[in-house]
């Protein structure tokens, strides 16, 4: 066999192995949001028969659980990131908690804030465009510096937004029509600015791991790793989807 097709050779086995290992990462993401989808309508219909939502006690009930499962989803991530950048020996139980704990979540939201009337809608748009979004990470061949930068100027700007609403609460509190709508339309623009910056946080996720997978093997440790933090992207973006279409349907 000649030098040339040795090469041919290896460069053809790193790309099957490429790809075995995009393929493992998206395949663990489809699961990750099937076992989401189960066990939030699971824990909805529960929800629904032990915890009505006409009962004004429950709601306190409702933002107890949202709070407990947020810190669940924290302390589960971290042992994600333990088990598989630090022993490589997987981190299957986890995120199985992590899952479970986000759709305790997206449960106990759907009840708080009623979401069901935008539910279906806000998870068709955000699965158009998260896999948008995944596409432009696969195929984007420059620097992710700017990307990177405009990432985090669009968060600085939704937080600067956060922080001036919350100088104006005194004057909400005490009536003013003023503070109160500049604070509305500053949290509606501070949302698109969130809906735009997941999109971004995604093309730079993907294209992340497809630089991973171009230049090494990778296990399912780190399989499930990369499957998480696109899963964390597209819960991002349904969350963001779902505000917006909230608010818009509040104003009709």
């Amino acid at each position: 066999m000649t030098e040339k097709e040795n090469k041919y050779k290896v460069f053809s086995n790193e790309g099957n192995l490429s790809n075995v290992f995009l393929v493992k990462v998206f395949l663990f993401f489809g699961i990750e949001l099937l076992l989401t989808a189960l066990l939030t309508y699971g824990i909805s219909y529960l929800f629904n028969v032990t915890l009505p939502i006409n009962d004004e006690a429950n709601m306190i009930i409702y933002l107890v659980i949202t709070i407990v499962s947020m810190i669940g989803l924290i302390i589960s991530s971290i042992f994600i990131l333990k088990k598989t950048l630090v022993d490589l020996n997987g981190g299957i139980i986890p995120t199985i908690i992590f899952i479970v704990c986000m759709s305790v979540l997206l449960s106990s939201l759907s009840f708080y804030i009623g979401i069901y009337e935008v539910l279906p809608l806000a998870v068709l748009i955000s699965s158009v465009l998260f896999f948008i979004m995944c596409a432009f990470g696969l195929l984007f061949k420059g620097r992710l510096g700017w990307l990177i930068a405009l990432a985090i100027g669009l968060l600085v700007s939704a937080g600067v937004i956060a922080l001036i609403t919350i100088f104006l609460l005194p004057l909400m509190l005490f009536g003013s029509y003023e503070a109160a709508n500049f604070s509305y339309t500053s949290f509606y623009i501070a949302e698109w600015i969130l809906l735009i910056y997941s999109a971004i946080i995604t093309i730079i996720d993907v294209n992340r791991l497809k630089q991973f997978a171009a230049n090494n093997e990778g296990n399912n440790a780190l399989a499930i790793y990369f499957s998480i933090s696109l899963y964390n992207d597209f819960i991002l973006i349904l969350l963001r989807v779902i505000f917006v279409l909230l608010r818009n349907r509040n104003n009709n």
